[in-house]
């Protein structure tokens, strides 16, 4: 996992990439929060990259949905996550969302649809 603040276009980008292990699923909240402290998150958007990320097993489920209620409960002006290239990925990632009520992240295809949105 690799976070970087674009001040200039105020939004958090986060890439995910690979498969995730439980020991760093776990500290992404830890992580996030530390970011999350030096901005102000109705002025900014949160952009996940999970074009590369690989299939997470099961047991990952309710600690990927629990850092979802999170990012979503930021209230960041715009929540994007752009879609894993693997079929199996974007399913597990769209199910989880639908899980949580009212929901506000965006599923886009592309960095450009992404910046597109954040920079709304």
């Amino acid at each position: 996992m690799q976070i970087e603040n674009i001040k200039e276009k105020k939004t958090m980008k986060v890439t995910l990439t690979g498969f995730p292990k439980p020991e760093v699923t776990n500290n992404g909240a830890d992580v996030f929060k530390e970011y999350l402290n030096q901005i102000d998150p109705s002025t900014y958007s949160l952009l996940f990259d999970c074009s590369d990320l690989g299939v997470f097993k099961p047991d990952l489920v309710p600690v990927v949905e629990k850092l979802f209620r999170l990012y979503d409960g930021a209230n960041f002006r715009h929540l994007v996550f752009i879609k894993p290239k693997g079929f199996i990925q974007d399913s597990q990632l769209k199910r989880i969302a639908r899980s949580i009520n009212d929901f506000s992240g965006v599923f886009v295809d592309t960095d450009v649809e992404a910046m597109d949105i954040c920079d709304s």
